[in-house]
């Protein structure tokens, strides 16, 4: 959690207050809705859990998105972010009528069309929200506010889950149920989002950097035409801000470490009671890992305060490296604690995960030009998911059915390793002025 002080200031912030709420209605929402998804393309007794089904479920799920990321993001720099946050939650209560007009006779492809919609939404979503932070915070403040904002939203995300399972698992005719209620929270959300003006939260159109990425008095085809220059400029202005392009290769190198152990760990906790099916080995790994990431924002502002952005990436990512090689094979050479050791392995790997992502986040707020921002985030998010995907499809490859395999967690520790000293390199040779690391 930050400091007191800072704490208090940001909490005393009423437009970081309202963006925050908008936010927690909107990704219980998503836990919610993920709830049930999970359990219809993974984890039903219908449905092969593999390492392959895994990759699939990640690549239709996080592709779609970010194929077409950087062309939102143009948007995101010329649309009221305001009204997108508006229109994005109302477009996800119309995905998510659907599914549950078609009800339980749903086929599989009926259900990952309305979940990648769904999904694709949720990822504007949250790139706008990024986006508008600097709006509600000061800039001095935005790594404590960075520490709070995303982590409650993947509290809100964990609680959605959790209420979701609850009302699947026992309850006849609970799916219907659980969409109604993520349609409730997604009314919510867009009913506390009007709340802001619609200029409140950005963008800038009056910069010069907005002007040079095409006038807001040009047609939308013009736009859409001139998106690979505006894609260009943003990769240029990348490169001219050392701290925020460095930031987004470290995330995406994580992503891809993240990934690999991500898989091996849901394999060996699916398997850790020999059956292929231990959900509540699952849970545990699962709420561990929950809990890694809610507490980074204790643990990061509090670690920042003492050390440079640097030192404190460079030691999660070397403490992530260790891990992976070190806990994770205990999950199926001891007998009797393997899922303990999982869970602890999921506990640290999450929250030097969310605390990577928190300075990552920090520094392309701080570092990039507003009118740069929605296209920022967009790229951050196709490097954060395509990542992911690609370490799911080596998975195949590399991680057996069991999940037992020294080959995974050795390269995903040596990853983790690289990119700590890759980045600790880049960072003192091309240090930032003004900047502690």
């Amino acid at each position: 959690m930050p400091n007191d002080s800072d704490l208090r200031q940001i909490l005393a912030l009423a437009g970081w207050r309202r963006l925050l709420v908008v936010r927690l209605a909107s990704q219980g929402a998503d836990g919610v809705f993920q709830a049930g998804l999970a359990w219809l393309v993974l984890l039903s007794p219908e449905r092969q859990q593999s390492p392959a089904a895994v990759a699939g479920a990640a690549a239709l799920i996080l592709l779609p998105f970010s194929l077409i990321g950087p062309v939102t993001g143009v948007f995101l720099d010329r649309w009221s972010r305001r009204q997108v946050l508006v229109g994005g939650q109302l477009l996800r209560i119309v995905l998510v009528l659907l599914l549950i007009l078609l009800g339980e006779s749903a086929g599989l492809v009926a259900v990952y069309a309305l979940a990648i919609s769904m999904l694709a939404v949720n990822r504007f979503l949250l790139a706008a929200f990024s986006a508008a932070l600097p709006h509600v915070v000061p800039r001095r403040l935005l790594l404590s506010a960075n520490a709070v904002t995303p982590t409650a939203g993947t509290a809100a995300v964990v609680a959605g889950l959790m209420a979701g399972s609850l009302v699947l698992g026992p309850f006849a005719g609970g799916s219907s149920l659980v969409l109604l209620t993520a349609c409730v929270l997604l009314a919510v959300a867009a009913m506390l989002a009007l709340r802001f003006g619609a200029c409140d939260l950005g963008p800038d159109l009056g910069s010069g950097a907005a002007s040079g990425a095409g006038s807001a008095e040009a047609s939308w085809g013009q736009d859409l035409r001139e998106v690979a220059r505006d894609l260009l400029r943003v990769l240029r202005h990348l490169r001219t801000h050392a701290a925020a392009g460095r930031a987004l290769v470290l995330i995406t190198a994580h992503r891809f470490c993240f990934g690999l152990w991500s898989v091996q760990a849901l394999m060996l906790a699916l398997h850790a009671g020999g059956a292929g099916r231990d959900l509540p080995a699952v849970a545990v790994v699962l709420g561990c890992s929950a809990a890694g990431y809610v507490s980074a924002a204790v643990v990061t502002p509090l670690a920042r305060a003492r050390f440079t952005d640097r030192a404190w990436i460079t030691s999660v990512l070397l403490v992530s490296g260790v891990t992976s090689a070190g806990l994770t094979p205990l999950a199926w050479l001891l007998a009797d604690g393997g899922v303990a050791a999982l869970a602890l392995a999921g506990a640290v790997i999450g929250l030097a995960a969310q605390s990577i992502k928190i300075c990552v986040d920090t520094a392309v707020q701080r570092h990039v030009d507003d009118a740069f921002l929605g296209r920022a985030f967009s790229l951050y998010d196709v490097g954060f998911n395509v990542s992911f995907v690609l370490a799911a499809v080596a998975a195949i490859g590399l991680v057996p059915l069991d999940g037992r395999t020294w080959v995974a967690p050795v390269i995903a520790a040596l990853g983790f390793t690289g990119a700590a000293i890759t980045y600790d390199r880049a960072s003192r040779r091309h240090p930032v002025p003004g900047v502690r690391g």
